[in-house]
Order: C-alpha cells, then sequence, then structure tokens
C-alpha cells in the first residue's frame, strides 16, 4: 500500500462514495446529466478512486483515478476555470507521481511534473508545494 500520508477515512464510505458517482458516471454516458455537471462528477469519482488507492494500494484503482482525472480536464480549461483546472492537475500530478513510483516509467514520471506545471500556470503561490513534488520526481 502507498499510503500519502493522509488520515485515513471510513473504507466503507470512500467505497460506498466511488460507487455512487460511477453510478453518476453511468448517467454522463446515458446523456442524463447537463454538462456543465459533468466535470464535477469526474472529478469528484477520480478523487473518491484516489482515496481507495491510498487505502487499499490497488493499481488497477489508481489507473482509473487517472482516466477520471483526464476525463474531468475535458470539460474545463485553464481560462474559464482557473482554480478547478488547477486543482485537478495537481490531483493528476499526485496519482501520476504513484504510477510512477509502482512502474519506474519515466514518461509517467514527466506527465506528473507537466501536470504539477499546469498547477502553478493557474497558482504561482503553488511552487513551494510542486517545487518539491519535483525534487521527488527528480
Amino acid at each position: 500500500m502507498k499510503n500519502t500520508g493522509c488520515i485515513k477515512p471510513d473504507v466503507e464510505y470512500v467505497i460506498e462514495s466511488a460507487n455512487a458517482l460511477s453510478s453518476a458516471i453511468e448517467c454522463i454516458a446515458l446523456g442524463s446529466v447537463l454538462e456543465g455537471e459533468k466535470y464535477d462528477y469526474f472529478y469528484d469519482y477520480g478523487l473518491s478512486l484516489y482515496t481507495v488507492y491510498e487505502i487499499n494500494g490497488d493499481e488497477k484503482i489508481l489507473l482509473e483515478s487517472i482516466s477520471s482525472y483526464h476525463r474531468a480536464l475535458s470539460y474545463i480549461s485553464f481560462e474559464n476555470s482557473p482554480y478547478e483546472y488547477a486543482n485537478t492537475q495537481y490531483c493528476l500530478g499526485n496519482a501520476l507521481y504513484y504510477q510512477g513510483q509502482s512502474t519506474n516509467d519515466i514518461d509517467v514520471y514527466n506527465h506528473a511534473l507537466k501536470a504539477f506545471e499546469e498547477t502553478t500556470r493557474s497558482y504561482p503561490d503553488m511552487n513551494d508545494r510542486v517545487f518539491l513534488r519535483r525534487c521527488m520526481l527528480r
């Protein structure tokens, strides 16, 4: 298990939340969710999956989380939602960092670095946190 140091939440609650969000994602596929809400569903699903990964270390869950963050980013841009964009890029960078640790794949680490750099594009005050992550990637 690759715990990131966060306090472990109630496992059953997190899994229940991830399952509920998964159902919401199915509603998106069926076209029954408003366009403006899609980002929220994919971001929240990615975050829930990442939390489950922190608890059980299942790489498949981590990959699904990464995919969900990418899908969330497809519904927003830096220009129209700078905070959400930066936050999602930061979460994506964290998830990619852990994928890079498990695969030792330099391309994954480079993708993580790009995500962290996108975070600082929106919020330069994030530079200290991002700098620390960059050091970990080298």
